[in-house]
């Protein structure tokens, strides 16, 4: 089942949901899968507790796109079974846990739990879809134990200025760490991102993110300076080139990657592997593909880095499965071809 096909049906079981701001431009579905395995080739870590402590954007996006961190890395072509820490959460389990710590009267508001009991809360997140959800398993009403009644933008501000007297880290992870994930939930949906809600409370982002900074003319001094040494600066060339960050921020800035490149004072008609995507042109790409020999599977396409023709695949096709009939192949022989092969770099062997 191909991503597209599998969100179909997760969005008609559970409902449309609405597209925050905080993803807008940056997050796809297609993106989570790149991203999910590359988090794999570099820490061989996906569990949940695993990612979010190296990824922690990455799983709420997963888990926004693919309703749960699991369907996201099953989305992705693992088994989240053998990818899972060697604690074993289940419903039951987390269930049996919340009653036991409502007995305790432990506190139930979303920091002071996150904080006291990091690995249940956030399994009981990842299984639940959200910590009020879970707790009314255990008949708790969140709204009677949370710190805040309501959060509004005057109490985020007021909350992140009394953080920083504290001399509380206030990167995204630390948060999340130090059990302050409320207040980052809470901006995330009043200001659109925690960077806003920083800049709200008059603080300087850049001097608060732990992660690589990025700017608008940091992008496009990059791209000048990769032009100017005659290398390739289109999209799918510098996703090959393993820029994926630098790109995505591109398009966070300026709207899209060939915006970013135009405002460089490049030409990204020139630079792009292809003018404008069409039906047509997605299934002429295809059969060259083809001819060549290359895995037309999904996943080895964006292996290969042939990212916008699968996204261009999945736009102008229900699916990417779709794309590959259109062009008249069979994409379940194409699809079990890579499925071996795959299996046999891992040193298994397929049983017939």
């Amino acid at each position: 089942m191909s991503i597209s096909s599998a969100l179909r049906k997760l969005r008609q079981y559970r409902g449309p949901r609405p597209r925050p701001t905080i993803f807008s431009n940056i997050w796809n579905a297609g993106l989570v899968v790149e991203e999910i395995e590359r988090l794999y080739r570099k820490t061989k870590d996906l569990s949940y507790v695993g990612a979010f402590a190296a990824r922690p954007a990455l799983v709420s996006a997963g888990t926004y796109y693919f309703y749960s961190w699991r369907n996201a890395v099953t989305a992705a072509g693992f088994d989240y079974l053998k990818m899972r820490r060697q604690e074993e959460w289940s419903k039951d389990r987390i269930v049996k846990l919340l009653r036991l710590a409502r007995q305790r009267k432990d506190d139930f508001s979303h920091n002071e739990f996150e904080r006291n009991h990091f690995r249940l809360f956030h399994a009981a997140v990842n299984h639940f879809g959200s910590w009020g959800e879970a707790l009314r398993q255990v008949g708790v009403d969140y709204r009677k134990v949370r710190k805040f009644n309501e959060w509004d933008r005057r109490i985020i501000v007021r909350e992140i200025k009394r953080l920083r007297k504290k001399g509380v880290d206030l990167s995204l992870r630390a948060m999340h760490e130090k059990g302050n994930g409320a207040v980052v939930s809470a901006s995330q949906h009043h200001f659109g991102s925690w960077r806003n809600a920083i800049q709200a409370a008059g603080l300087d982002y850049q001097t608060i993110c732990k992660r690589e900074k990025w700017s608008p003319d940091r992008i496009l001094r990059i791209i000048r300076q990769l032009h100017r040494q005659g290398q390739d600066v289109s999209w799918s060339a510098r996703m090959k080139a393993g820029q994926l960050k630098m790109v995505v921020m591109g398009a966070h800035y300026f709207g899209s990657w060939g915006a970013a490149v135009s405002k460089a004072g490049v030409d990204y008609e020139k630079v792009r592997k292809h003018r404008r995507w069409s039906s047509q042109l997605v299934v002429s790409e295809i059969k060259r593909l083809k001819r060549q020999g290359l895995n037309l599977s999904y996943r080895g396409l964006v292996e290969a880095g042939y990212h916008s023709l699968v996204y261009a695949g999945g736009f102008y096709f229900p699916n990417w499965g779709a794309a590959i009939k259109s062009a008249g192949l069979d994409y379940d022989k194409i699809k079990g071809t890579s499925v071996v092969k795959r299996r046999k770099r891992q040193g298994k062997t397929v049983k017939n």
